[in-house]
């Protein structure tokens, strides 16, 4: 009852999140006649840059290679002309959800990949009990609202599963480098789909010493063709970090938002999300049933810390344990245990 529950809770957050998501588009295009944006932009310009690796590799257990095995994510942000679909976008969510006075609007595009393998990557024929091979590649574009205490991402991203997603050449590469086995088993991994997911995360700061001590709460849904989820989480920080909030992997506008007050800091944090949907565990998949299908709940505990190297570079390093996200439809003999991974992120902010 409390599965289905979560079922229906999603589907409407989902729901929303997408009629929002193509209001907001509908009314960026009707507002084509030049009216001026809600929220002002500095002017035209790359604010940010950063690349995003995750990797199972960087952890104390780095012969642990399973399930979520490697990730990697460009963003680019640059200020939002006034005329820009974008400025429009972020102006209307200021007119629905109110911002506070001198935030700022920016485009936003990435390129995202991410792989998945089971545990036994060295089997020629799957294992209908464990995750699947997966890979998702896709190309991301929205808007981004910076506020002295908040930030505000909206993104749609298009990608696709299966061959083309290049799971196979990208990790063998990578398993190359570092001197591991190739994977024997990406003929049997999850079918091609075309992705196209819609997305949207609100970060706020809660200042205890200004400067020193404080905490961001993040929320947040994506609702599409291959995962539907919803999202909620908390990150403490302590050190001299940055003015505004933050949290691993979401852009920053510029150089403002990375250098006032910031020059390092430690931090702590959990999120949590409910999965309506994941294809990319419940396949289809080439050749064979796989006998897992997607948890409903899935939770992360994660530690970091982040280093001003320069004016315009930031570095960050995390670690990251996951709940197992998948359930096994058949009895098996031993329990699963979460997964680890680390992260290393470099952001140039000119």
């Amino acid at each position: 009852m409390a599965a289905t529950q979560v079922r229906h809770s999603v589907r409407r957050a989902a729901r929303a999140v997408a009629a929002t998501l193509l209001a907001l588009a509908a009314t960026a295009a009707a507002a084509a006649d030049g009216e001026p944006p809600l929220v002002p932009s500095a002017g035209p310009g790359v604010r940010s840059l950063s690349v995003r690796l995750d990797n199972d590799s960087f952890t104390i257990r780095p012969h642990d290679d399973r399930w979520y095995t490697s990730g990697f994510e460009l963003r680019w942000v640059s200020e939002a002309a006034a005329d820009s679909g974008a400025a429009r976008v972020a102006g209307l969510f200021c007119g629905l959800a109110g911002c506070a006075p001198g935030a700022h609007a920016y485009r936003l595009a990435s390129l995202v990949h991410r792989m998945y393998n089971p545990s036994d990557s060295d089997r020629t024929e799957p294992d209908p009990l464990d995750r699947p091979y997966a890979a998702w590649l896709a190309l991301g574009l929205g808007a981004l609202v910076r506020e002295p205490d908040a930030a505000h991402r909206l993104e749609l991203r298009l990608g696709v599963t299966g061959p083309a997603a290049l799971g196979e050449p990208v990790q063998n590469a990578v398993h190359r480098a570092l001197g591991l086995d190739e994977t024997m088993g990406w003929g049997r991994q999850i079918r091609p789909r075309l992705g196209l997911q819609l997305g949207w995360a609100s970060l706020g700061l809660h200042r205890w010493l200004p400067g020193r001590l404080d905490w961001t709460h993040r929320i947040g849904a994506e609702a599409g063709t291959l995962q539907a989820a919803a999202h909620a989480g908390a990150l403490l920080r302590w050190g001299r970090p940055p003015e505004g909030p933050t949290w691993p992997g979401e852009p920053y506008g510029g150089r403002s938002d990375a250098e006032a007050g910031g020059r390092w800091h430690l931090y702590v944090g959990a999120e949590g999300r409910a999965i309506g949907r994941d294809r990319l565990i419940d396949g289809p998949a080439y050749g064979y049933e796989p006998r897992v299908r997607r948890e409903p709940f899935v939770g992360d505990l994660f530690a970091g810390a982040a280093l001003r190297l320069s004016p315009a570079w930031w570095f960050e390093f995390a670690m990251t344990m996951r709940s197992v996200d998948f359930e096994v439809l058949e009895p098996i003999e031993a329990a699963l245990r979460p997964q680890r991974f680390g992260s290393v992120l470099l952001r140039w902010t000119p």
